[in-house]
């Protein structure tokens, strides 16, 4: 199984837990962390909970996992990956939280439980926590949220604006794909002669944006009228769409890819520089973020500890795996 892009729950600042609204895991304790980040360990609860939230995604898009080998390794790598960029955000701010922003998270905390009432501790074993580790939670989070305002103050203009014009991308996409319903493979094939006759048009110079209109399935790609603005370590697109994107020259076209069920061509434009301003608080801040923690991430050591990593079972309750009842 392979997504074109990653589920939106691993998005810099979700918190799964806020909206209560995944999975069922009672956890009741801590059990000892299998993973560390250059050398803190990481809590084994939290990443239950990541793990919950991104098999709980996938399945309502794709049906049940539980068998499926390869989707096992993709909700522990992104789980994995969560954790990992909230715990590189809490390393790089370089100290602790000061006694405000510990009672904004008190705050947070005490608007959901009068949110739920007496079923506050109910809704938050249905999302696989307790109220300690609910806690331990927002403090991830909050971390991640001052690291990334902090980086906001301190990144110039200049800074930005080179960023968005060297770094960013700007990307038109015709997705076609199979069904699978009646007769997957006559689709498959239908489907991969259609991508090629697109694609021929689309080497002859036929307007990308009419060959967008006419043979584009993904309806997403309607709402990006001047085609998607990206980053190149952007965590909600799958990395290798991202490096067939950023291989492109300005206005070159890609080979035919197969991803998430279907074909695609990708086509690259300069980005605009007159709607730097227009983007700064939309996308660019938050890409220049995501490479941050990209260069963060490529000096990062972290360890887990394998035996237990590959007995990870999906077929059962996740806390099971770690013995949280």
């Amino acid at each position: 199984m392979i997504m074109r892009k990653i589920l939106a729950i691993l998005l810099v600042f979700s918190v799964a837990a806020a909206n209560f609204g995944c999975g069922k895991n009672n956890t009741a304790s801590k059990p000892n962390s299998f993973i560390t980040i250059n050398g803190e360990e990481v809590s084994t609860p939290i990443f239950v909970h990541y793990m919950q939230s991104v098999k709980q995604s996938i399945e309502e898009q794709y049906g049940s996992i539980a068998k499926d080998a390869e989707a096992a390794e993709y909700i522990k790598e992104q789980a994995l990956n969560k954790i990992i960029n909230l715990y590189l955000a809490k390393q790089s701010l370089g100290r602790e939280l000061t006694d405000d922003e510990i009672k904004k998270i008190r705050d947070e905390e005490t608007i959901y439980r009068d949110m739920y009432g007496k079923d506050y501790d109910k809704a938050l074993r249905e999302v696989g926590l307790n109220a300690e580790i609910y806690f331990d939670l927002l403090t991830l989070t909050q971390f991640e949220t001052i690291a990334y305002n902090e980086m906001k103050g301190d990144t110039s203009e200049a800074e930005l604006r080179k960023f968005y014009e060297n770094s960013m991308m700007r990307i038109k996409e015709i997705f076609v794909y199979d069904d699978g319903e009646e007769n997957p493979l006559v689709d498959r094939i239908m489907a991969k002669g259609l991508i090629e006759i697109v694609y021929e048009k689309a080497k002859a110079g036929e307007d990308f944006d009419k060959l967008i209109e006419d043979f584009n399935m993904d309806s997403n790609m309607a709402q990006y009228e001047d085609g998607l603005l990206v980053g190149r370590n952007n965590p909600s697109y799958n990395p290798d769409w991202l490096e067939i994107a950023a291989n492109l020259k300005a206005n070159g076209i890609s080979d035919i890819f197969e991803i998430d069920g279907g074909y695609s061509i990708l086509k690259r434009l300069p980005v605009d520089k007159s709607k730097f301003e227009e983007n700064l608080e939309i996308s660019i801040m938050m890409e220049y973020w995501f490479d941050k923690m990209a260069k963060l991430k490529a000096t990062a050591v972290v360890e887990k500890n394998d035996e237990i990593w590959s007995r990870i079972d999906l077929g059962k309750g996740l806390g099971k795996n770690f013995g949280i009842k």
